[in-house]
């Protein structure tokens, strides 16, 4: 199953165009979607035309998308700084844990088993009554 990114709007290049006019102009902004164009007047015979991307509204992200298609697949985590007697709390902590799964898991084996082996001795001893 693919699950797609997130779609992010990249404003385009910064680009001058000169164009030769004959005669000062008139000063005209044309705004199109993601672009500005404005025209100013030149005291020469050329005028420039600078088109500049209009800015973002999605503030800069941080992370990105994984692809099947993606070369560079690096990965950065954000660094994580405890001090000494927090590294160790969380160690100690992760290992009662632990030893408390096992010993649930090993209870709950010995429980199960003792159920059936009851219920199996039980069965043998109704047999035996009903001969």
């Amino acid at each position: 199953m693919r699950v797609p990114g997130p779609t992010v709007r990249v404003p385009g290049p910064t680009a001058t165009v000169t164009e030769f006019v004959s005669g000062p102009q008139p000063v005209e902004t044309i705004t199109a979607p993601a672009q500005t164009v404005t025209t100013t007047p030149n005291a020469g015979p050329t005028s420039t035309v600078t088109i500049t991307a209009e800015p973002s509204r999605q503030p800069a992200t941080e992370g990105g998308t994984i692809g099947p298609d993606n070369n560079d697949t690096v990965l950065t985590f954000p660094k994580i700084e405890l001090s000494t007697p927090e590294v160790v709390g969380l160690g100690i902590g992760t290992v009662a844990l632990m030893m408390l799964l096992i010993i649930l898991g090993m209870w709950a084996g010995y429980y199960l088993g003792y159920k059936d082996s009851d219920k199996a001795e039980a069965r043998f001893l109704k047999s035996l009554l009903t001969k």
